[in-house]
């Protein structure tokens, strides 16, 4: 966490750990330390929510949701922890 990134830890029901980085403006350094979390084993998957929508996401691996959008990662959750 920084003072511009908010991050939020959750288990799943099939008790898989899931990052949720929350912030203004997605930058580079999100998706590194996201991947990074994931490489070192500390996550299985990683999102990034953010509020300012007049600029663009960043394309990589880590899923990026402007916040207007939020409904559809609490969607992608809940369709991975169907058995």
């Amino acid at each position: 966490e920084s003072e511009r990134a908010f991050d939020l830890a959750i288990v799943g029901v099939q008790h898989a750990p899931v990052v949720i980085r929350c912030v203004a403006q997605v930058i580079g350094e999100d998706h590194h330390a996201l991947a990074t979390m994931i490489a070192a084993g500390d996550f299985t998957r990683a999102a990034i929510v953010y509020t300012d929508e007049h600029r663009p996401q960043l394309a990589g691996e880590i899923e990026a949701y402007p916040i207007s959008r939020i409904d559809e990662l609490a969607a992608s959750l809940a369709r991975e922890r169907l058995p």
